[in-house]
């Protein structure tokens, strides 16, 4: 295996090695050649490029002397890199090659509280909504869902009403505010539950069974 790093020359290039992945986990294969006269163990490599920084790739391999065997590498980026192509040095045993990391999108979302109970009527909301993945995610301000009873759907819906859309950008933490919205005539003995969509995240709202009456009477599901 080559003790020094050297740059294959353009005449006899291969062509870039391609990883392909979210930021966090891009991988690829590597051919790799151990010149030496022992077998050796790849560890690492090093990615480094105009825009991206400097980071070592994990690898993890045994060569025996004088063999090539291809080689598992995995590279992780921070979080919020955008999608897209970055060209890059990739340096493995020593000897340095072209490389892309083509980076797709990751849609990650996290909102906190995830479940909330509610009570039959509007009450006050205020969650916070973190946006751990790569991409910009529009929030609307008015989101429903369908209450589902005994596990059956209902034709009632809950609504959540911000007090403003929001986007949430990559890496960023937003805090919201408005309000959930519950059907007054629900069967107050049963548990309710509806799953209401923000952005690409989910929140929870269980409406338990409750002592009270509910306004306008309905046949039981």
């Amino acid at each position: 295996m080559a003790t020094k790093r050297r740059t294959t020359k353009a005449a006899d290039a291969p062509p870039p090695i391609l990883l392909r992945g979210t930021p966090r986990h891009l991988d690829a294969t590597v051919s790799v050649t151990n010149e030496g006269d022992r077998a050796v163990t790849v560890r690492s490599a090093t990615v480094r490029g105009p825009d991206v920084r400097t980071t070592t790739a994990r690898v993890g391999a045994r060569l025996a002397a004088g063999s090539t065997g291809t080689v598992p590498v995995s590279v992780s980026l921070p979080a919020s890199t955008a999608p897209g192509s970055y060209p890059v040095e990739l340096e493995v045993a020593g000897v340095a090659r072209d490389a892309v990391l083509q980076v797709e999108a990751d849609l990650d979302l996290r909102i906190s509280p995830s479940r909330l109970l509610a009570q039959r009527g509007q009450q006050p909301l205020s969650v916070r909504i973190t946006n751990a993945g790569n991409v910009s995610v529009p929030i609307a301000s008015v989101l429903r869902a369908r209450l589902w009873t005994n596990g059956v759907v209902g034709d009632l819906d809950v609504e959540v009403g911000l007090d403003s859309p929001v986007t949430v950008e990559p890496g960023v933490t937003v805090d919201a505010t408005g309000h959930v919205s519950v059907p007054d005539d629900l069967d107050p003995t049963r548990r309710h539950q509806a799953r209401i969509p923000v952005g690409t995240a989910t929140l929870v709202v269980v409406v338990l069974p409750s002592d009270e009456k509910p306004t306008t009477a309905r046949k039981s599901r």
